[in-house]
């Protein structure tokens, strides 16, 4: 039998009628105790197992709370904490660094609680001379006011009210009274069971250790003190003593050292092995070292393979939806409610909204879709700004609604989009209406919206996220309850996020039928006869000794007041897993990771599993780290191992074809793609498409769906053919500007247009003298655009107005200097129904050559008299870059100009009139290119559709090719699909490759060759 229940057993023999009380670590692991100690048969009448402060609080709290006070629950002072520290130490001086305060407010916090359980009051602090200590002194007073300002009552307290009980009434006679050695004992508690149990007191432990015991441990508290009389004495010790503690050889405890590759493998490892044993799940306890990353790690793949696991210390909420919802919930309150945290939320599907069984016109949104209305209406942050972006969308929707009614086109998609906009204005209302309002609000104000949250909108797709929903909403109504305090809203949700993130569901001892996974410093209790102990690399074990940066372990020595050291936790670790080894009743395997293969980093065996490993091998050389995937296909833990712990059988590659198809397709795309010749990969259709084709005169066009071909096939192909629609993303630089270059644009635009219409209607030319006039409108439409487009950051404004009067300064000092000209047309259209002195109600139809013809509809920014005829403008307010006269010419990527230059030659020739268009260009406005006009000789029709006729005849054959002019591939830079392909575009460097190595060209290749070189 092991020792611990060996002595146990003794104990209850010994008194086998008196009250029997034993002092264990924690409840749950006095839980396991007793459950061990029924299966071994061992009668145990009148034994109460439990830890310290579970014995006081159930004596000592309910007459505190009869008083009125309330119990303080871990972490709950960090909502005071902030306020309280930097009011005490107003006038420090070593701790005069104010951001550096903030930063310690949880060191401070975990400092004076160490203090309390020691039973140092602040005037043992402030006695000294030290700067230091003094402030510690004044913060630490400070912080027990509060607690007893705000009637709070700590671990603390109940050990000093129970001493105090101890002094009019002792301990109860004729009970005995043990303790394990482990059991954590601080001052308090020490002077606690030396008052209660005075010599009726024995420990439970070893009769001796290798490495000194943790000083706050039991036993060197009471190390005096004798164990129980067994029939065998335990012995723990390290090397050739670390599997001693036995009673005799037969006993011995089994121990192997594996070394894997990775973290994962540790876990996969394991449960390999209890499937290749044919161990009983509930004979299995597994013990990890540190909670990141194996706690993720043992449930995700628990929950994958199906492997029933308790978690003794419960898991974090981030790994259920619920919990990762609320977090994300209070996450966007604290970040002032920046709309990327929710629509992060909504993306990841952690935010249901409920849908209604009506008609389709009014369901509820999907949350990826109010996301995507999120980002479509530059919602930035804060309240109002949710209200401002979509009120901005409303109004761009409803000019797109009566634009296509003015055109005679059906609106009913635009109207759909409209009413989705609505329901999702309502969601959002619902959304903010739950959260309170106010400069302050209390924190029971808070927890209770939160509370509201979980039951409306988190996500229940098992039992489980049931359960984890009900355990959130009981700690925040638990934290409510208990915490009055008030504060604004970010600041209380900031802590409130912290005390959720510490929170743990579904905490639970170990159980028939499920294996049990347990921190290190809490195993070996189950008495279960297989122990497996992960992450035995130097890296997480035994960890690092981190000082208290308040108060250092040497301040601690030289006060000598029972305060617990920090530098030495990384021996007090090697000392609980030599007692987990010690307690293990059969076998015990420790794995240790060689490398990190998400990182690459490389690990190398902790000093203690090298020294076991040594112990186990006898001079023997160790295994090498065991391969990442199953050595047989017996180990295997699903299919996809067992395809690829198979992949060396025969009929393994069309066992993959069955199992994986998509593999197989995906294999067969890339080499197709890889391969120099053009297939459906690439975008061949596999299938003419003259229907498709832009010249064939029946298609409506636009110049910009004209560029977007000429510029790329293939991304014109998924606009304009599949109509595929990008999902709206955040730019990175979004908050740099107010506007976005096209509504910036488009400003510009509608203000150069509408005051030079003024200026010719009233028969003037513009000069430097209209810059007050054409900036006082630029000022309304500011003012109108500030409606649509609501400010949110001050700066970005200021610079884009900034840009807009350099932009009208520049405008109209270039003008001034213009000779022999006369503006005669402003926003000429054609195709759009209007019917003014240059327009044309219908789209114009313009014939290239005999094989080309396009059907046109657009507006000309402006069109001037000047010698010799026409000349077009259209307004730019980027860069000139990529506008030079030969990239122009040779349709490279702009093409307006010249079809412009076409179009209004036929309506004036419709109209009779006999001028025709002279020059054509872009005119960019602002002071980056400072008025720079370009406008490069004419095409004749004929060369534009030469130029174009090989692209055209591609789209007739459905190739619809990555290919592009541009040598570098720069339309890929700012492409919206670039994510899907920009990997595989074409340029004329690659195609010359691509041609010289083709055995003969077929028509296509000669057309993407013509078109190219064109």
């Amino acid at each position: 039998m092991i020792y611990y229940l060996d002595q146990l057993s003794a104990l209850c023999r010994q008194y086998p009628v008196q009250p029997k009380v034993v002092f264990v670590p924690s409840a749950q692991v006095g839980y396991h105790l007793t459950t061990a100690l029924a299966a071994s048969g061992q009668a145990w009448a009148n034994l109460h197992l439990t830890s310290p402060a579970d014995w006081v609080r159930q004596r000592v709290a309910p007459r505190l709370q009869a008083e009125g006070w309330t119990p303080l629950l871990p972490n709950y002072p960090l909502f005071f904490m902030g306020p309280l520290i930097e009011d005490a130490l107003a006038q420090a001086r070593y701790f005069s660094n104010t951001a550096t305060r903030d930063e310690l407010t949880r060191t401070f916090l975990s400092t004076f609680v160490e203090l309390r359980l020691a039973g140092v009051r602040p005037e043992d602090l402030a006695a000294e001379s030290e700067d230091k200590l003094r402030e510690i002194a004044a913060g630490y007073r400070a912080y027990i006011d509060a607690l007893h300002a705000q009637r709070y009552y700590d671990e603390a307290l109940l050990f000093q009210r129970a001493l105090e009980e101890m002094d009019r009434a002792p301990g109860q006679a004729g009970s005995v009274y043990a303790l394990f050695d482990e059991t954590p004992l601080g001052a308090l508690a020490t002077q606690y069971i030396s008052a209660l149990a005075g010599d009726a007191l024995v420990r439970i432990g070893a009769s001796g250790y290798s490495r000194p015991a943790p000083a706050q441990s039991a036993a060197v508290r009471f190390a005096q003190r004798s164990l129980p009389e067994t029939n065998a004495t335990a012995n723990i010790g390290s090397g050739g003593h670390l599997l001693a503690g036995r009673g005799d050889d037969r006993d011995r405890v089994r121990v192997r050292t594996v070394q894997v590759l990775g973290a994962e493998e540790e876990v996969r490892f394991v449960f390999r092995d209890i499937l290749a044993q044919e161990r009983p799940l509930d004979e299995v306890e597994i013990a990890y070292t540190t909670d990141a990353p194996y706690l993720a790690l043992l449930h995700g793949l628990s929950e994958r393979f199906d492997v029933p696991l308790s978690f003794a210390s419960g898991l974090p909420p981030e790994r259920t939806r619920p919990g990762q919802a609320l977090l994300g919930f209070v996450r966007w309150i604290a970040s002032g409610f920046d709309a990327a945290e929710l629509a992060g939320l909504c993306r990841a599907r952690l935010i249901h909204f409920s849908r209604s069984e009506g008609d389709e016109e009014d369901r509820v949104p999907w949350a990826f879709e109010v996301a995507a209305l999120l980002d479509r209406g530059r919602v930035q942050r804060g309240r109002r700004d949710y209200a401002d972006g979509l009120k901005r969308l409303r109004y761009e929707l409803a000019q797109q609604i009566r634009e296509n009614e003015g055109q005679g086109r059906d609106t009913g998609r635009l109207q759909a989009q409209m009413d989705l906009l609505d329901a999702t204005r309502q969601i959002l209302d619902a959304l903010f209406n739950l959260l309170p309002s106010g400069a302050q609000v209390a924190l029971d104000q808070l927890t209770g919206a939160c509370k509201l949250f979980l039951e409306q909108y988190a996500p229940i797709e098992s039992g489980y996220d049931g359960d984890a929903a009900v355990s959130l909403g009981v700690h925040l109504r638990t934290i409510g309850e208990q915490i009055r305090i008030e504060g604004t809203l970010p600041n209380l949700a900031a802590t409130l996020l912290e005390l959720l993130a510490e929170h743990r569901i579904e905490a639970a001892s170990a159980g028939p039928g499920r294996a049990f996974a347990v921190p290190l410093e809490r195993a070996g209790y189950t008495h279960r006869q297989h122990l497996y102990i992960l992450g035995m690399d130097e890296g997480s074990f035994p960890g690092r000794g981190i000082e208290d940066p308040v108060l250092l372990d040497d301040e601690r020595r030289q006060l000598d007041l029972g305060l617990p050291l920090h530098r030495t936790r990384p021996g007090e670790r090697v000392w609980q897993a030599e007692r987990a080894l010690a307690m293990a009743p059969d076998t015990v395997t420790l794995t240790a990771r060689r490398s990190s293969l998400e990182s690459g980093s490389e690990f190398f065996p902790s000093a203690f599993f090298q020294q076991v490993e040594k112990a186990v091998l006898n001079g023997a050389e160790p295994d090498p780290p065991r391969p990442f995937l199953p050595q047989v296909p017996s180990e295997s833990l699903d299919r996809s191992e067992l395809m690829l712990a198979s992949r060396t059988h025969a009929g393994y590659a069309s066992a993959v074809e069955q199992a994986a198809p998509w593999l197989v397709a995906g294999r067969h795309a890339h080499r197709h793609r890889q391969a120099p010749a053009f297939s459906r990969f690439d975008g061949c259709l596999e299938q003419a498409t003259p229907e498709l084709n832009p010249g064939n005169g029946h298609i409506l066009l636009s110049a910009s769906r004209l560029e977007a071909l000429v510029r790329c096939p293939y991304s014109y192909f998924l606009r304009y053919v599949l109509h595929v629609d990008v999902p709206d993303r955040r730019e990175e630089d979004e908050a740099a500007a107010w506007l976005n270059p096209l509504d910036f644009g488009s400003l510009l635009h509608d203000l150069l247009c509408d005051f030079m219409q003024e200026l010719t209607d009233g028969n003037e030319l513009p000069a430097a003298r209209h810059i007050p006039a054409m900036q006082a409108r630029a000022n309304e439409k500011i003012e109108a655009q500030k409606e649509k487009t609501p400010v949110t950051y001050e700066v970005a404004y200021r610079a884009d107005v900034e840009r807009l009067e350099q932009a009208v300064e520049i405008f109209l000092k270039v003008e001034e200097r213009q000779q022999n000209t006369q503006p005669v047309g402003f926003e000429v259209s054609f195709g759009f129904g209007q019917t003014g002195a240059l327009d044309s109600p219908e789209p114009v139809l313009v014939r290239l050559t005999e094989a080309v013809a396009l059907k046109l509809r657009g507006r000309i920014d402006r069109v001037d008299r000047v010698e010799g005829g026409y000349a077009i403008w259209d307004y730019k307010s980027g860069s000139a870059s990529g506008y030079g006269a030969s990239d122009l010419s040779r349709a490279g990527s702009y093409l307006q100009w010249a079809l412009y230059a076409y179009v209004l030659d036929e309506i004036l020739g419709r109209k009779g009139l006999p001028d025709r268009v002279a020059q054509s260009g872009y005119f960019f406005t602002t002071a980056r290119e400072y008025g720079k006009r370009v406008a490069p000789p004419l095409l004749a029709r004929h060369a534009l559709g030469d130029l174009l006729q090989p692209l055209f005849e591609l789209v007739a054959d459905g190739c619809f090719l990555h290919v592009q002019k541009k040598a570098k591939g720069d339309h890929c830079t700012y492409c919206e699909f670039k994510r899907l392909c920009a990997s595989e575009s074409v340029t004329p460097s690659k195609w010359k490759k691509i041609a010289e190595s083709a055995a003969a060209q077929n028509p296509t290749d000669e057309a993407v060759s013509r078109w190219l070189d064109g």
